[in-house]
């Protein structure tokens, strides 16, 4: 008779094990956060870079695999750093866990709001995504209190047909540039501490900054650079005539180029 009862107390307790389980590994574990402020990812990708928030607050990476190492994707957990490849159907069941983020404009804990600013100027103007991409920050009370502009510095340089910056509505581009930096990064993610994270969805990094928009992160000024957006229209943008031509435009990369070398020449990096 008691064994009778222990069983059936067994088959009580074991479902709720099995319960009280998944609901721990799906509780919410972050914030507060780790000391992780950031990676760099492959380039180039073969499919672009998304980011899903995951049930415990983390935050999962999920790219591609580059075409010679197979059809795998590999998925990145931002801050535990955990890492996984999911074939095809594992990475569609895994996308239902969590809810897709990344966006070009956020709104911050504090209210601040940031986004992207693309293809400014004049309407008149060929607008390109080389000189024209950037983003910035507005407070509470509708005040800009920074525009930066986002490079990545490549490994080696990258042939691009001019007309691939160029809005074609506007004018043609002709020729090709040979470029070691890009304007790069234009997809933003709100974090419950007040910060964010900030990446690309072609690839290249990822980084997180705090409430206040500061970052840890070794990648800054070693292949990540931002540039105030009203020193670059005054140091480099004004002295350039451009036009619908690569010479032009290879001249202000070069500029560019030369000059964020030297911030990484420069630059201190903690060992």
């Amino acid at each position: 008779m008691r064994t009778k009862q222990i069983w059936k107390l067994l088959l009580v307790i074991i479902p709720l094990l099995g319960f009280v389980a998944i609901s721990s590994a799906e509780e919410r574990k972050y914030p507060p956060y780790p000391d992780v402020w950031g990676y760099e990812l492959p380039w180039p990708k073969e499919s672009q870079v998304l980011i899903y928030e995951m049930p415990d607050g983390d935050f999962a990476v999920a790219y591609k695999q580059d075409k010679d190492v197979g059809d795998k994707y590999i998925i990145k957990y931002f801050f535990s750093g955990h890492e996984m490849y999911l074939k095809e159907k594992e990475y569609t069941e895994f996308k239902k866990r969590g809810k897709e983020g990344g966006e070009n404009k956020i709104v911050l804990k504090n209210g601040d709001i940031i986004q992207l600013s693309r293809f400014g100027g004049r309407i008149k103007e060929c607008k390109n995504a080389f000189t024209d991409n950037y983003f910035y920050k507005t407070d509470a009370n509708g005040r800009v209190t920074f525009k930066k502009m986002p490079f990545y510095l490549h490994d080696k340089p990258i042939n691009m047909p001019l007309a691939d910056l160029y809005d074609l509505r506007m004018c043609g581009g002709h020729g090709v540039l040979s470029m070691m930096i890009e304007n790069l990064g234009r997809t933003f993610e709100p974090l419950d501490d007040g910060g964010l994270l900030f990446f690309s969805a072609y690839g290249g990094f990822i980084i997180r900054f705090d409430k206040n928009l500061h970052t840890k992160s070794r990648l800054i000024n070693q292949k990540v650079f931002f540039m105030d957006r009203d020193f670059f229209m005054k140091n480099f943008y004004k002295k350039q005539k451009l036009g619908n031509l690569a010479e032009p435009y290879q001249a202000l990369h070069d500029a560019l180029l030369e000059y964020f070398l030297n911030v990484k020449k420069n630059a201190k990096v903690d060992d």
